[in-house]
């Protein structure tokens, strides 16, 4: 039990997590429920292998995670950056995909992992094929 500021027992115990526990508790909630069995069995189907090592085992595909986590997350949090408030940060590598996201704190908000197969965006930005106007292509294959 805890004394209040009157010194009588209150039932209310509230603890203080620091930043680091609650990021560490974060990324093994994460990599608990990440369903890497899947990962690997897509992999061994499409046979695809990192850097000429094979298809990567369970513990390879964790490992990359966390680091993928870890990565993400000191980029959000990067007090250095200039990315707006409530922004996020993402880092990829072999088909894993961590996000995190910062609030205007400065306090990590949420994280995300995904196994990306295909991705595809759009800024919205086009220019018109001077070869055939009716035609527009994405500025960024030009």
């Amino acid at each position: 039990m805890v004394k209040d500021r009157k010194g009588q027992q209150s039932t209310t115990v509230i603890r203080r997590r620091s930043p680091e526990y609650i990021k560490e508790k974060m990324i093994e909630d994460v990599l608990e429920h990440f369903d890497f069995d899947k990962c690997q069995y897509v992999m061994k189907q499409l046979n695809w292998q990192w850097f000429g090592r094979g298809i990567p085992t369970i513990d390879e595909l964790k490992y990359s995670a966390r680091q993928r986590l870890e990565s993400a997350i000191a980029g959000a949090l990067d007090r250095k950056d200039t990315l707006p408030l409530n922004s996020y940060y993402f880092s990829s590598s072999g088909g894993l995909k961590a996000t995190a996201w910062r609030n205007r704190y400065w306090h990590l908000e949420a994280i995300n992992l995904e196994f990306v197969l295909t991705e595809w965006d759009s800024d919205g930005d086009y220019v018109i094929d001077k070869k055939n106007e009716n035609k527009t292509t994405e500025r960024n294959n030009l």
